[in-house]
């Protein structure tokens, strides 16, 4: 026996060691399947980062770079072709995109100058030696067709200040040609414009910071200084015929001549020239000399403005026709919440070559495509819809996206969850990014996973800290420069903008070539990994992250200090406490939704309640961005409707925020000091409005209203069966414990209308629980494993005067909430909210009932209906949704809790 006994006790023993272990691993994967996924996204990244490839970046590149490829020719189609060509080679949806926009090109253009000795010399307009394969002569886009002769007249920018500085020094321009140097803010078509007002004939503008390659300042065949930039003078985005909707071909279109289309462009014509020619006509000058404020600028390079005694000759004929242009789209599909998607963009048209602008950035977007291709072979599945976006005709006004925005401006408002723009991936050295704020966490935390381009054993983040003397130097988006313009300041969805370089001597012009990336930008096509690398871990973090990392503290840390900033601005003169107030409610929101956002990342249960929570969390997140919109956008350039960031017209301000307000103080310059102050203080409170709207959409509950949850029982004792809930959440995501809600023991009532088959029912007191089983019933549809979403903001309606009765005819009725048609009936938009401008988002989908036995008609006693579906109500009226394709309205919101669970209300 003594013998047996020891085999006996090792068998035990190793039975025991074994049983804890699959316990232990069995607790581990129920307790912590977070964990598992967390470990496993971190895999999926690592992956993404050693699969780059600077070899196949710079074939990318090549390939894109062998013909110009302006919007609206053959060329773009094949560039077109080629991009969703390589979409396809990997495996992905693949999607076209084609609008029928106005597009501008050019016919004949001339320069000649007529000296004072009498010679008379035609100057390039193009770059020598260059081939012409395909390449536009330079032009500006939708300048009109004009010829002018007179003298040549240095304008400096073409600002106000520097008409009014030539002015005092006697200078005349009026009936002249102009020469402009590109600069300080302005857009080309204000330029134009500015000159126009002032009775300049024409305009020619130049770029400085050409410097001539190889060091051989002789050789102007190499020199960069003969470079010209091409553009447009366009104001505005957007196909000009369509403004505010989509140009497709079955739009409506307005007619060129229409005042709408034809104020979007300059009245008098420009074009473009090399800074070596402006230098040839510039040295020739005499007259007054160069006002003492610009000398600094100018570097001793110019002494006298003119006018003459130089002579121009200027022509330019151009046209404009319809073109068709192409967005190209992939689609990586999510496999949770496929609703939800995280966009991508680049665009691919180039006035030239387009090697920096905006092919390197088309080379990035292929190489995230292959990458992510090769992840999805791995077993990833993103959790949220990723969207890779080629947008065309960029150049001509962010056209393509602009479009696309607005097309499909519903669906981005309640699904986007941010856009990440790259234009010119790659134009020298040092590391830039824009970002709104609540992304700058994201972006700081990604730069620590990358390898700086430039050195060896050195990450991204602590260059690009040590380069900015300590700090991460995030700027902001308040310009309208590439596509993420349409994205933030139309629609409001949070965005990013990545770049390499922070500016480049060949933008826009025919030496941006193959050539030129390889010898200068970036020879080692080490900043091109660089910038996928970053551009494709931000969008798996907010691809894959079950909690959005959004973090709106760092957004209200901006907006206090640009309160400080205005502030100190207006002396005090103007009282700035509504927005002081409405930051110290955004601020508190922002605490309060990171403290949940914390608790919740660590929450590591999987159960429906948790899952809820997290999508309705990431939807408050998703959201407050759009509450800094404002429908009546900002005034000179109401398509721009965010009230944060967007364009402002005052050239000689330096602030980047607040748009209304700084537009505000500089137009009202010429105004009474009452009539000024009252146009400061509207823009004020509204971007005071703007912010309580952000916070409000971070709360995820309208203001003033009233929680119906918690309504209390005369004898204040918990109703039988709610006891055993240990907590209740109700549709504004807020938290009760059951010792804090008490429900009323009497069944529960609410007023309710319903439109059905023509016919019109209105009750006082209808019963809630009988109300479920409508709501539910009318909100029933095939997929039993669909997750319920949270409530949505949609207007509210006026309080309507009219009594509504059964009898009443519907002609009558003066409110109503019009609901969105979708093939199968669905739960439609949630709780009615003060804030007209809101975006009313889709309907969501709700678990699907068993098929009821019960032939339910108007006429079917309420008794008589089977199935039972609690839920709780909100204060307010909004509810619409589809019942077999006829329409079916709530006057109180109804929301499913669980269809697993029913509570007992008596």
């Amino acid at each position: 026996m003594a013998v047996l006994a020891k085999p006996s006790c090792t068998l035990l023993f190793i039975l025991t060691l074994s049983v804890i272990f699959i316990y232990t691993t069995i607790r581990s994967h129920l307790n912590y399947p977070i964990a598992a996924a967390a470990t496993k996204n971190l895999y999926y990244r690592n992956a993404f980062l050693s699969s780059a490839s600077k070899y196949t970046v710079a074939a990318y590149l090549h390939h894109l770079t062998l013909h110009p490829h302006l919007a609206g020719t053959p060329a773009a189609i094949h560039t077109a072709l080629y991009v969703k060509a390589q979409f396809e080679a990997h495996g992905l949806e693949t999607r076209f995109a084609n609008y029928s926009t106005l597009l501008s090109y050019p016919k004949h253009s001339s320069l000649s100058a007529q000296f004072s000795n009498g010679t008379t010399i035609y100057l390039p307009l193009s770059e020598p030696n260059v081939p012409q394969n395909g390449v536009v002569m330079p032009y500006h886009a939708y300048s009109p067709s004009g010829t002018a002769y007179g003298k040549a007249v240095f304008l400096n920018y073409g600002r106000e200040q520097d008409y009014r500085a030539l002015s005092a020094n006697g200078v005349e321009f009026k009936g002249y040609v102009g020469i402009v140097r590109r600069g300080c803010g302005l857009s080309r078509y204000e330029v134009v414009e500015n000159a126009a007002a002032h009775g300049v004939a024409a305009v020619l503008m130049y770029t400085e910071g050409g410097t001539p390659s190889n060091n051989n300042n002789n050789d102007i065949n190499n020199s960069f200084r003969w470079g010209v930039e091409r553009g447009t003078v366009m104001k505005g985005f957007g196909d000009p015929l369509s403004p505010g909707w989509a140009g497709i071909d079955t739009s409506e279109k307005l007619d060129p001549s229409d005042p709408q289309v034809s104020r979007r462009f300059p009245t008098i014509p420009s074009l473009p020239v090399a800074e070596a020619v402006a230098d040839s006509i510039l040295s020739s000058l005499e007259g007054p000399v160069v006002p003492y404020e610009w000398r600094e600028s100018l570097n001793g390079r110019l002494r006298r403005v003119g006018p003459g005694p130089t002579m121009l000759n200027f022509e330019y004929e151009g046209e404009q026709k319809m073109a068709t242009i192409h967005n190209v789209f992939a689609v990586v599909r999510g496999s949770e919440e496929p609703d939800r998607i995280v966009l991508l963009g680049n665009h691919r048209d180039a006035w030239t070559y387009g090697a920096v602008d905006p092919n390197s950035g088309t080379a990035a977007l292929l190489d995230i495509a292959r990458r992510y291709a090769r992840l999805l072979r791995l077993g990833w599945n993103p959790r949220r819809t990723i969207v890779l976006c080629s947008w065309d005709a960029e150049e001509f006004g962010m056209i393509g996206s602009t479009e696309w925005v607005e097309q499909n401006l519903v669906n981005l408002g309640s699904k986007s969850v941010a856009y990440l723009n790259v234009d010119c991936a790659v134009q020298g050295p040092g590391f830039f990014a824009s970002t709104t704020p609540q992304l700058d966490n994201l972006l700081v935390e990604v730069t620590k996973k990358v390898k700086d381009p430039d050195l060896d054993n050195v990450i991204l983040y602590e260059q690009w800290r040590s380069a900015n003397k300590g700090i991460n130097k995030i700027q902001r988006l308040s310009g309208v420069d590439s596509d993420f313009a349409p994205f933030l300041q139309h629609a409001g969805i949070p965005s990013i903008d990545l770049y390499y370089g922070s500016d480049f001597p060949v933008y826009h012009t025919a030496f941006d070539s193959y050539n030129w990336m390889t010898n200068f930008g970036d020879p080692s096509f080490q900043r091109h990994i660089a910038v996928t690398s970053v551009w494709g871990l931000l969008s798996l973090h907010l691809a894959d992250d079950p909690v959005l990392p959004f973090n709106y503290l760092s957004y209200a840390t901006e907006l206090l200090e640009y309160k400080n900033v205005l502030n100190n601005l207006l002396e005090g003169r103007i009282s700035l406490h509504p927005i002081d107030a409405a930051i110290q409610e955004f601020t508190a929101a922002a605490n309060r939704t990171e403290e949940e956002a914390k608790k919740l990342r660590e929450n590591e249960n999987l159960d429906e309640s948790s899952v809820l929570r997290k999508r309705m969390l990431n939807d408050r997140l998703m959201l407050a961005e759009r509450g800094f919109l404002d429908s009546d956008g900002l005034q000179g350039s109401q398509w721009c409707k965010h009230l944060i960031y967007g364009p402002h017209s005052d050239t000689g301000s330096k602030l980047e925020f607040f748009p209304g307000i700084i537009d505000a103080f500089s137009r009202t310059m010429t105004l009474d000091k009452e009539e000024r102050q009252a146009a400061i203080r509207h823009e004020i409170w509204r971007v005071a409005r703007a912010i309580q709207r952000a916070a409000c959409a971070l709360k995820g509950a309208p203001n003033g209203t009233v929680n119906l949850l918690s309504t209390i029982d005369k004898s204040g004792a918990p109703t039988r069966g709610f006891a055993t809930l240990p907590q209740y959440i109700d549709g504004y995501g807020s938290i009760f414990n059951k010792e804090e809600v008490v429900i009323r023991s009497e069944p529960e009532t609410a007023q309710m209308t319903i439109i059905y088959a023509g016919q019109v029912f209105a009750f006082n007191d209808f019963p809630v629980d009988k109300a479920n089983e409508i709501m539910m019933l009318a909100t029933a549809q095939n997929h039993p494993t669909t997750v319920v979403s949270p409530p949505y903001m949609v207007p509210s309606p006026a309080k309507s005067t009219t009594n509504i009765s059964v009898a009443t005819p519907i002609s009558n009725i003066v409110h109503g909430f019009d609901c969105l048609h979708y093939p199968q009936p669905s739960l439609g938009s949630a709780t009615a909210q003060n804030h007209p401008t809101t975006a009313v988002p889709p309907p969501y989908m709700v678990p699907s009932l068993a098929e009821s036995t019960t032939n339910i008609s108007v006429a079917t006693p309420i008794s008589n209906i089977a199935h039972i579906f609690d839920c709780h109500h909100y204060p307010q009226p909004s509810l619409g949704s589809d019942l077999r394709s006829r329409k079916l309205e709530y006057s109180k919101h109804f929301v499913p809790t669980n269809k697993k669970q029913k509570y007992n209300w008596d």
